[in-house]
């Protein structure tokens, strides 16, 4: 299996470091140069020869383990009861996580699925992050 699917995008990597989640992780997207349509070019890698140059220009690329760390298992909700985080894959292909039966998210992939589930749920306030970012 590619590197690319078992880690999130670039794009939804980027809102999560905008969203102040803690660059830790075991891969990174890094940019690497602008060819001479002035184009941004990332890269993704092995995040160990990265870490000491500074995290300007880069961004965790979390995978699927990392971001199930991230995710709580259950939700309280205004109720005061809780709603269960689960993910499957589809009879279509696609990978599908839900928060109860009140919020979903879909992707191709389970680490993208996963992150769009970590931005909602950064988003409207359901999590929060510690100090730690843990």
């Amino acid at each position: 299996m590619k590197l690319e699917k078992q880690v999130c995008s670039l794009k939804l990597a980027k809102k999560l470091k905008e969203l102040g989640v803690k660059q830790e992780s075991l891969f990174y997207w890094w940019r690497c140069y602008a060819d001479e349509s002035d184009k941004e070019i990332w890269n993704l890698d092995y995040g160990k020869y990265y870490k000491e140059d500074g995290m300007e220009g880069m961004c965790s690329a979390f995978t699927v383990a990392e971001l199930g760390e991230m995710l709580p298992e259950s939700i309280d909700n205004e109720d005061g009861l809780w709603e269960k985080i689960w993910s499957a894959r589809t009879q279509f292909g696609e990978w599908r996580i839900a928060l109860g039966e009140s919020h979903f998210e879909k992707a191709k992939t389970e680490a993208e699925a996963r992150a769009k589930m970590l931005i909602y749920l950064i988003n409207n306030k359901l999590i929060k992050l510690n100090k730690n970012n843990e």
